[in-house]
């Protein structure tokens, strides 16, 4: 897996002016949940075997399956 480079991570500090450790901590919380998210829609994509809004097959049974989202 590759590292984010070490100017981004710069950039963004700067950027986002965090003005406490604990501004830091939230941010990467949520950096956190969205790769978490992404990782978990990938998982879905590969165990289901087809993308969010995609039909699962031409058959006529299941064309109406269709991965339409999550809760």
């Amino acid at each position: 897996m590759k590292r984010i480079p070490r100017e981004v991570i710069r950039e963004l500090v700067a950027s986002e002016e965090f003005k406490s450790t604990g501004e830091i901590m939230d941010a990467l919380k949520s950096m956190f949940a969205d790769v978490l998210g992404e990782v978990l829609e990938a998982e879905l994509d590969t165990t289901l075997g087809y993308e969010k809004q995609q039909r699962r097959s031409d058959e006529v049974e299941t064309a109406k399956n269709y991965r339409n989202g999550h809760t």
